[in-house]
């Protein structure tokens, strides 16, 4: 603001003076007006002073929202970082309960394969053992074997077991620990030859490296991989090719096949001989369909001869060999739809198929690999080829197949 010096307020009031005298003011007047210009300029340092005084107070609570939206911002920052704690703590803790809640999934799931396997074979058992009262009974005099009735039985010839499952090479079984040696689950180890991956994952259902003394159970990747192989080799063994009038020697169905044609009718399934050649007629001139059978418990095999009209069962657990009724009765219903007119009943005949009995409740679809095997390779009694005991090297010759790519090089059929 203007503060005019002491000469010009002389100068001034001077003027007032002699423009009061022109005018014929009086001297309070004069007093008056200059009391009055007092207490304007006084006023405006009132103004002045009230006005500084506004501007601190502003600039106080400027200093204060700045310093409390400093601390807030540092109680913000401290409440972040406790919530990611308490969120790192949560989400460590639910994976611990999730990692325990599927071991204990885990767990319940072998218990309930276990005691359905129990029972399974329990109901076999009292199904079949009353036929045990019609076996012979042998007695030994002089080196002779009598029955019963005391005729004479022909001597027993001891034939040696060919060797069907064989040692590994160093070779290959240091590639199947290295291919069980990798920790990652979904790490691909192999392709079957329709392509389809197969991962550690499956190759720990051959062998689990985590439980040595378990032996685990076959899933169905490894044996319809196993099949796939097996077939496309024989076949090329065979000289097919494909074309639309050309047959395959061996063919072999996904083990979805049961599950389809149990819960939706042999229908669903229609199409599939189609797309392996073997529609119609053409099923008659197929030298072996094989059928792998996964109940959810047991795996088995329906092995089907279209050239000689025959119906195999081979069970792994069926100690006498006996065939199952349901199943032989399915393999009936399916070649009457996909025959027509053309099935004739009477043409075909179920063959009692002999198959070494597995001694524990895991072997069974290792048994459905190798006895498909040995009937691919013209063997008509794989129980003469392989026993239980064998299961242990043949679940590593498996794995070494699989590696392989299927059966040429050391496996050739």
């Amino acid at each position: 603001m203007f503060q005019p010096d002491e000469r010009l307020k002389m100068e001034i009031r001077k003027l007032e003076e002699v423009m009061a005298k022109d005018l014929g003011l009086s001297k309070e007047w004069l007093e008056l007006d200059k009391k009055m210009e007092e207490e304007r300029i006084a006023d405006e340092r009132e103004e002045e002073k009230i006005d500084e005084e506004i501007k601190a107070r502003k600039e106080e609570k400027k200093e204060k929202r700045r310093s409390l939206l400093e601390a807030g911002k540092e109680k913000t920052e401290a409440q972040v970082a406790e919530k990611l704690k308490l969120r790192k703590m949560k989400a460590q803790k639910k994976k611990k309960l999730v990692a325990l809640w599927r071991e204990e999934k885990k767990m319940q799931e072998e218990a309930e394969f276990k005691q359905a396997k129990e029972e399974y074979l329990k109901e076999f058992e009292d199904v079949h053992h009353g036929l045990e009262g019609f076996s012979i009974e042998e007695t030994t005099v002089g080196g002779r074997r009598y029955d019963l009735y005391g005729k004479v039985l022909p001597p027993v010839k001891k034939v040696e077991k060919r060797k069907f499952i064989a040692n590994l090479s160093s070779d290959w079984d240091d590639k199947v620990t290295t291919a069980l040696a990798h920790r990652s689950d979904g790490k691909i180890v192999a392709k079957t030859i329709e392509g389809v991956d197969i991962s550690r994952r499956d190759l720990g259902t051959v062998i689990d490296t985590r439980r040595p003394d378990k032996m685990p159970w076959l899933n169905d990747e490894i044996v319809n991989g196993f099949y796939a192989n097996l077939c496309a080799r024989a076949n090329e063994q065979a000289g097919y090719v494909k074309g639309p009038n050309n047959v395959p020697r061996f063919t072999a169905y996904s083990s979805a096949w049961l599950t389809s044609a149990t819960s939706k009718g042999l229908n669903s399934i229609q199409g599939w001989s189609r797309r392996k050649g073997i529609k119609g007629e053409k099923l008659l001139r197929c030298e072996r369909i094989f059928l792998p059978c996964n109940s959810g418990v047991h795996w088995t095999l329906l092995a089907i001869s279209g050239t000689k009209r025959t119906i195999e069962y081979l069970d792994s657990m069926s100690k006498h060999g006996w065939t199952n009724k349901h199943m032989v009765n399915l393999a009936k219903a399916w070649l009457k739809m996909e025959l027509g007119n053309k099935y004739k009943e009477d043409e075909w005949k179920v063959l009692e198929v002999k198959t070494s009995i597995q001694n524990n409740s895991d072997d069974c679809g290792v048994f459905t690999c190798f006895n498909g095997w040995a009937l691919a390779k013209g063997f008509d009694d794989p129980s003469a080829e392989f026993t239980a005991s064998d299961m242990k090297l043949a679940r590593r010759v498996l794995i070494a197949v699989i590696l392989n790519g299927g059966f040429t090089g050391d496996f050739d059929l």
